[in-house]
């Protein structure tokens, strides 16, 4: 198992932010979105493998339903699950058919790039954050390699409470 950083964690942590908020985009509501890419660099077949996405703060509950990936690639079994560092599945899953994702919105299509949401077999009872928390992927269900250059799109939502 590996441990890879997306482009904002890994610009977060190259810079002095003391004092300053990396925040996410406001979609109304008081919902807003950590987004987040994480290209691959080496042409490896992975399991178990954690990207850390983004940093949700204190205060805040993530909206398994409304968090979402796209994958630039298709013709590779692929799952996902979110969370964080008590809970690698906490919000839930997606992947292609064969790695066991049901009909619905958390299903990738198999031959395309696209888009799926979590929320799949999320746990019931989603904290309120009372500090600081970063958020991860880890990479399963992978039969075939994914090549450099190919990427993954994270949206992470949150709710604070007003």
């Amino acid at each position: 198992m590996a441990i890879y950083k997306s482009d904002i964690i890994t610009a977060k942590d190259s810079l002095d932010v003391s004092g300053k908020s990396l925040s996410g985009e406001k979609t109304g509501a008081q919902v807003l979105y950590a987004t987040a890419e994480y290209v691959f660099r080496e042409n490896i077949e992975i399991t178990d493998d954690i990207i850390e996405l983004a940093d949700i703060p204190a205060g805040a509950t993530v909206v398994p339903e409304l968090s979402y990936v796209r994958k630039s690639f298709g013709y590779r079994d692929l799952k996902l699950s979110l969370g964080d560092k008590d809970s690698a599945a906490r919000f839930g899953a997606v992947g292609t058919s064969d790695t066991g994702i049901p009909l619905g919105p958390s299903l990738f299509g198999y031959g395309i790039p696209c888009q799926a949401n979590f929320g799949h077999g999320m746990a019931t009872d989603l904290p309120r954050y009372v500090e600081e928390t970063r958020v991860r992927a880890t990479l399963q269900g992978i039969t075939e390699y994914i090549l450099p250059g190919e990427k993954l799109r994270f949206g992470i939502a949150y709710r604070v409470q007003g």
